[in-house]
């Protein structure tokens, strides 16, 4: 994303109604922000930040059912699997020490001013630019993947999924797995052009090599791909939806 063309998706989550509306009203006067979801506590905010999947989430700190430290602690702890920037909003200053600690992009005291919201959003611009202009894959159509010590450079169009799990990224191919030095936030970001979908918070697949789409339990779909085993992808109620109107289910 860069210059005019960039929209930062973003998500607001904040218990209450008045101050919700103003950062809203605030926001829109920002034409790179796209508000996609909004949230009345944490709880609800992890449920909307893990369906929108958000390059962006403005959070409150004090908050009912969960606070606003808390959603951040969970979200820095699924950093391998989800990325976004996260900016805390708060009347008070004395959290501004645990809000670093979870690499917040910044802290807004309120009432916020335009003025200081300005200055968050340029910085962030700034920080999504420098990403870009460093994203290894971009573009590229083969993935390095450690293989014996080395690199090897592996076409996408051999890769069936990507997981994650304790031996952190790997890349699923019929001729065995292997392990990759980027997390699936990253690479979804880089392959989105290749087809390749997030159908779980755990897998990023390969819809050029699905074979069949099967109806699971609980609303749930399964991905049969096309290698010799037919290895199995799991889809979940959050991503459903948009699979379905990519295939035209």
């Amino acid at each position: 994303m860069k210059g005019k063309d960039m929209k930062i998706r973003t998500v607001i989550v904040e218990d209450e109604k008045p101050a919700r509306e103003e950062l809203m009203f605030l926001l829109e006067q920002f034409p790179e922000i796209e508000i996609v979801g909004t949230a009345e506590h944490g709880q609800q905010g992890l449920e909307v930040i893990l369906e929108k999947r958000p390059d962006l989430v403005f959070i409150d700190i004090e908050m009912p059912v969960m606070d606003g430290l808390e959603l951040a602690n969970k979200l820095y702890k699924m950093r391998d699997l989800i990325q976004p920037s996260i900016v805390f909003t708060t009347a008070y200053d004395e959290f501004a020490l645990q809000a670093f600690e979870v690499e917040a992009l910044d802290y807004l005291l309120k009432p916020i001013s335009e003025e200081r919201l300005k200055t968050t959003i340029e910085r962030l611009v700034n920080n999504f630019n420098k990403r870009q202009a460093e994203a290894p894959l971009q573009g590229v159509k083969k993935v390095p993947v450690n293989y014996k010590g080395r690199y090897k450079m592996l076409p996408i169009e051999e890769i069936l999924y990507f997981s994650t799990g304790e031996e952190g990224v790997v890349a699923k191919t019929k001729k065995g797995s292997y392990t990759v030095n980027a997390n699936l936030t990253e690479l979804e970001r880089n392959l989105k052009d290749y087809g390749f979908f997030r159908s779980h918070r755990s897998f990023l697949v390969n819809l050029n090599r699905v074979a069949e789409v099967i109806p699971w339990f609980k609303g749930k779909y399964l991905l049969i791909m096309d290698d010799p085993t037919k290895s199995e992808v799991p889809v979940s109620r959050t991503y459903i939806k948009e699979l379905c109107e990519i295939f035209k289910l």
